[in-house]
């Protein structure tokens, strides 16, 4: 970076510090305090630096009554659970793509997978507890400091003390990432990091305790914003909980090292409480060290209550709750021990072993395992039972001496494997106690019934079930096992909040039970449909007599898929009969809640969130201006998954609309393009001055709805987004948000219907940058022209903002006002050097498409012509008039004078070549510039034929510009080819090898009923690269039969299509007819084409499928409905396979949620929904 370069002739001033207060320890007396408290300040590592401690740090934290930290350690998974990534709140449902195949899926583990379990070490348990480097751990503690601290108090039994609240601690750093940087640090710090790396800088500062060079260190890169929230704000939290704590006990604070220095820094603070601080230092002898190893080797008696999971399948009696931490393709528990630096893990890991009996893991094949996957030395091994269920009972020791105790079981529906790990000889000790805690719960009942943690449905289930996920974020899962009949019934629950698009009911449904009868190699019969449901079955297993009975159901969001596997089909339908849908129960209260981060008040039982990204600002982005426009979007999703979000739209300063009328017909039609049916439309203007537009957005082909609401006040733009069925009620966690919906006072922004354009000229004229963006958010009517005009006339424009004179002359071109057009006149003229306004005052003009507009275009043109620079803006002039041919007839033949003009040349010829093909104009109208064009067609020719015969010569914009001109100068002078000289033309012409310029020929000829070789023709049909042009022109004039009949099939034009984005080459590309096929698909026919496909040139050189497809009633033609882009097909895989994906994916091409079936994909442990 440039900023470590040698600063010249720069005078470098380093601070200097005081060395005697060089010290991480200190202690605070005074102000009428009786005993004295403590204060460290640390490094949130293991690493031994973090661990040069003195005789006084122990003493210190011996001595204390109360431990006080940033946060307490035992509240981590608790809080994460409930608003963390733990919950994953917010996330749940919002991935669509492949949500059919995706998120019903049940893989079966195999055996690698179970080993991983077994082997695995969770990240969360070593972030909580020892922060280790596996790569390092001969440079660390056993654990970081923070938590040394921690367990030093807990271990006897001290209160632990947070000093700051989580959340709000947490919103304070996100806040300072935003913008956390200098653009370069101070100079001092560049030379300091010339000599060494900043690492090292800070390392030895923290080794040296030297705090006060930490904070210059923080000052010198960080910005003001940065340490306000980072530091500051949470100095002065942290010192006003601390100072309420040691006026009545003696407490041991230990904090982040970066809090404690400088002017805003807690010493200081606590100095201006009153407090007396002072630095401890000592010297580190046996007496620290004895007391260190009392901290380290003391264990705290686990105190063991009953913990029990969702489904209450087994419990034991832990020191603290089984927190799930993982809930995807299985479910992971994790119960720390913080004071005695150990934990629990459990993994429960569904087999799914009745759906794949082939797959099915024996207790013998997890023995196996063993050896390579539990670390360390095995001490241990016996197979166990306990409550019927047979298992491993394994305990090992690892190579730094620490114990480790498993237990592994087998039950028909998972695999369950517990680990006990912990310092020392941790698990050797409470192991045995623990273990034999473990129960398993299975109801006496045969059946019981079942239903979520918010009562959303109810189904009767076997004693012997599976449900892990009852009561929070997340898809549910439940599986039962019946021992009586052998039947096995599994319930899937999955939301998807997809608020874009609305799927038919009927595809839903039957698409859901399509792909999991794929995934199991099933041909579903006995298709039942009801209007919120289906119902099928399949066999299963002919030979045993089981079949498979499927229900799949939906209400707004929520989608359900039930099934039974076995040979008893009464207990089959019983088991899909039982299944019912219930009003949502909410545990909490619905309170009105205050999000400041977005500005609203609403009623919910969410808490909002204190800190809510702006859009698209990565942590590196500088704070951007006020009057800039930004984006907000939070989702306030409840643990049943239900999720309403919300969109905040800050308009720039000066964003301008008509009206909220206009603004509220812009949003239907934005609803409208997305294929929704707008309804229940309701606006209103709220007292308190706000707008509101809600809708409800429906299709014909569900039952399902989108409720959307727009509000504005001041700037904010606000959407409102949540699902409903129309068979049921609105749910009352979306009623109560929308209907109570209400943006705070404070008032952000200007009014949108406000007339900003003064505001405007003032700021331009000041040379403000609010100007640079706001300009293109300024609604300019027939009132400002007066003072556009005299703004375009008196002000000199900027380098920097031309482009803002530029966007003011369209606007004002636009414009019905009796001055306006004279005054672009006058300015047309008056502007002869500044080419870029004069194409946009003709562009202005030309926009209008209206005859007076032809009439001015030719009249400026005859006074000056611009000849920017850019080709693009004079193409833009003639543009409208592309569109419009009659009216372009207007401009001609007088056009035509500027057409040996190099800019104007392309615009004025393809006019004219477009007017001939219409005919909208006669030969002899532009006879007398015949020359001049034939001149220039010669010329061009040449160019064109030099740059074919240059060797490997690729399609440039240069090319398609010469083809382009030849093309329209064949069109053109084609009228007058008995000219003995046009005819010459005409003739080498002919020696061109581009085949648009070839087929042009051929199709001129053709309409005028002249012999054509049959050669020349067959030529380019027979070639893959022209035959489809060659068709097209041919088609235009009425001649197809000119073309071969083998070329004219409809596989030969849909070979052809294959290269219309690429050029066939017969060297390297290889092309196989494979066959084609009827499809039937939305009540039309289609016809498709299959070929193989390859090139020597490409990576992979396996062969793809390619498919054409065309409607059935339009063949032959050349424009196919749909043609992919090639499957590779494996060496495994048979063509009429890869035909049928390829198939599949033209009949879900309209179906955004779906993805063509593939049986060799990863399913099962997919990232669905997080």
């Amino acid at each position: 970076m440039r900023w470590l370069l040698p600063l010249l002739c720069t005078c470098f001033i380093i601070p200097s510090w005081s060395q005697d207060d060089n010290s991480l320890l200190w202690e605070i007396s005074g102000n009428g305090l009786e005993q004295t408290s403590y204060l460290y300040g640390t490094m949130h590592v293991s690493k031994k630096i973090a661990f040069h401690l003195d005789d006084v740090f122990y003493d210190a934290l011996d001595q204390s009554e109360v431990i006080a930290l940033e946060s307490d350690p035992a509240t981590w998974l608790e809080n994460d659970s409930e608003t963390g990534t733990l919950s994953r709140a917010g996330k749940i449902g919002f991935n669509p793509k492949g949500f059919y195949t995706d998120a019903f899926a049940m893989r079966a583990p195999d055996k690698k997978d179970i080993a991983n379990f077994i082997a695995s070490e969770d990240g969360l348990v070593n972030s909580i507890l020892y922060r280790t480097d596996q790569y390092a751990q001969d440079f660390e503690e056993d654990t970081y400091l923070d938590m040394f601290i921690y367990r030093a108090g807990s271990k006897f039994h001290k209160p632990i003390l947070a000093l700051e609240d989580l959340e709000e601690s947490g919103t304070l750093v996100a806040l300072a990432s935003m913008n956390a940087m200098k653009k370069k640090p101070d100079a001092w710090l560049q030379e300091r990091i010339q000599q060494g790396n900043l690492m090292s800088l800070m390392q030895d500062a923290y080794r040296e305790r030297n705090i006060a060079l930490l904070d210059s260190i923080d000052k010198a890169m960080y910005t003001d914003h940065y340490l306000e929230n980072m530091l500051y704000i949470r100095n002065r939290n942290m010192v006003h909980k601390l100072d309420s704590a040691i006026r009545h006990q003696k407490v041991f604070a230990g904090i982040g090292a970066a809090h404690l220095p400088g002017e805003e820094g807690v010493l200081e603070l606590l100095r201006s409480k009153g407090y007396q601080v002072k630095p401890l230092v000592s010297a580190s002898s046996v007496k620290g060290q004895e007391l260190k190893h009392k901290f380290v080797q003391t264990f705290r008696e686990p105190q063991g209550h009953t913990q029990t999971t969702d489904d209450q399948f087994f419990s034991l009696d832990l020191p603290a709750p089984l927190y799930p931490v993982v809930e995807k393709s299985h479910t992971t528990y994790i119960s720390p021990d913080l004071p005695n630096g150990a934990y629990l893990m459990v993994h429960r890991v569904p087999t799914y072993r009745f759906l794949n009996p082939e797959a099915t893991l024996e207790l013998h094949d997890l023995e196996d395992m063993l050896f390579e996957n539990i670390p360390g030395t095995i001490l241990e091994k016996t197979i166990i039972e306990k409550q019927g269920f047979k298992g491993l009972d394994l305990k090992n020791r690892l190579k730094n001496g620490d114990h480790q105790h498993y237990q592994i079981f087998q039950t028909p529906l998972e695999i369950l494997v517990f680990k006990l790990a912990g310092d020392g000889d941790y698990s050797a000790r409470f192991g045995p106690a623990l273990f034999n805690s473990l129960r398993f719960n299975i109801p006496v009942e045969k059946q019981i019934s079942l239903s979520s943690g918010f009562n959303s449905f109810q189904v009767n289930m076997p004693g012997l079930h599976r449900f892990t996920n009852r009561f929070r974020h997340g898809n549910r899962q439940v599986e039962g096992y019946d021992f009586a009949n052998g039947n096995y019934y599994f319930l899937h629950k999955v939301t998807l909040n997809d608020f874009d698009y609305i799927e038919s009911d009927a595809f839903e449904l039957k698409q859901i039970q399509l792909r999991f009868y794929q995934a199991y190699g099933l041909e579903g019969e006995s298709w039942v449909e009801s209007p919120d449901n289906l119902v099928s079955s399949a066999e299963f297993n002919k030979n045993q007599g089981q079949r498979v009975y499927l229900k799949s159901f939906k209400q707004g969001n929520d989608y359900y898929l039930l099934g039974s596997l076995g040979k008893d089909e009464a207990a089959a339908r019983q088991y899909l009969d039982s299944f019912r849908l219930s009003e949502t129960y909410y545990p909490e209260e619905f309170e009105k809640i205050r999000d400041t981060a977005m500005l609203f008040t609403t009623v919910s039982p969410v808490t909002p969130k204190k800190f809510v990204e702006i859009s698209g600002q990565g942590y590196t982005r500088k704070k951007q201006k006020d009057y800039m426009p930004y984006t907000k979007k939070t989702v306030y999703q409840y643990k049943n998954n239900e999720a309403i979000t919300v969109l905040l739209n800050k308009s720039h300063e000066f964003m301008t609309i008509a009206s909220i009328d206009s603004a509220w017909a812009g949003r239907k039609r934005r609803y409208a393009k997305k294929t929704f049916k707008v309804s229940e439309t309701i606006s209103r203007t709220h007292p308190e001055g706000h707008h509101e537009l809600q809708m409800t957005l429906t299709d014909t082909a569900s039952s399902r709805f989108i409720l959307v609401k727009n509000v504005i006040k001041g700037s904010l733009l606000y959407e409102l987004k949540a699902g409903g069925d129309s068979l049921r009620p609105l749910s009352p966690f979306v009623k109560e948000f929308f209907d109570n919906f209400r943006p705070m006072d404070t008032l952000v922004g200007r009014e949108l219907t406000e007339d900003k354009t003064n505001d405007f000229f003032s700021a331009l004229r000041a040379n403000d940058s609010i100007v640079l963006d706001g300009y293109r958010y300024l609604l300019f009517t027939e009132t400002h022209a007066d003072s556009l005009m005299q703004l375009l006339s008196n002000f000199e424009f900027p380098e920097d903002k031309v482009h803002i004179r530029t966007h003011l002359l369209r606007q004002l071109g636009r414009m019905e006002h009796p001055e306006v057009e004279s005054f672009l006149l006058r300015y047309y003229e008056e502007s002869y050097t500044d080419a870029m306004a004069q194409s946009k005052i003709l562009q202005a003009i030309t926009q209008k498409n209206t005859q007076d507009a032809a009439k001015q275009l030719m009249r400026l043109l005859s006074k000056d012509l611009p000849l920017a620079s850019n080709v693009y803006e004079i193409n833009k002039i003639f543009e409208p008039f592309r569109d419009s041919l009659p009216m372009a007839r207007e401009l001609f033949p007088e056009l035509l004078a500027y057409h040996p003009i190099e800019e104007y040349k392309e615009p004025v010829l393809a006019l004219l070549s477009g007017l001939l093909s219409k005919d909208l104009i006669r030969p002899k109208h532009y006879k007398k510039y015949k020359t001049a064009m034939l001149n220039d067609a010669r010329m061009q020719l040449k160019r064109q034929l030099a740059l074919e015969a240059e060797p490997g010569q690729k399609q440039s914009r240069k090319q398609r510009q010469f083809r382009k001109l030849l093309h329209d100068y064949a069109v053109v002078l084609y009228p007058f080819r008995s000219d003995k000289n046009v005819s010459a033309f005409f003739e080498k012409l002919s020696w061109v090898e581009d085949a648009r310029i070839q087929a042009r020929i051929i199709a001129l000829k053709a309409a005028a009923n002249e012999n054509i070789p049959n050669s020349i023709i067959a030529e380019l049909a027979q070639d893959k690269n022209s035959r489809i042009l060659l068709y097209e022109i041919l088609d235009e004039v009425g001649q197809l039969s000119l073309i071969p009949g083998e070329y004219r099939k409809p596989e030969a034009l849909a070979e052809a299509s294959l290269f219309e984005d690429s050029t066939y080459h017969p060297d390297f590309d290889t092309v196989q007819y494979i066959d084609s096929r009827i499809i039937e698909n939305d009540g039309n026919s289609y016809t498709a084409f299959y070929f193989k496909k390859k090139n020597k040139l490409d990576y992979y050189k396996d062969y793809k499928m390619h498919v054409v497809i065309y409607k059935a009633c339009e063949m032959p033609c050349i424009d196919p409905v749909y043609r992919n882009d090639g499957l590779r097909i494996a060496d495994i895989e048979s063509d009429a396979e890869i035909m049928d994906r390829v198939t599949e994916a033209f009949l879900i091409r309209d179906r955004p949620r779906a993805v063509v079936f593939d049986p060799d994909a990863y399913q099962g442990y997919a990232q669905f929904g997080y």
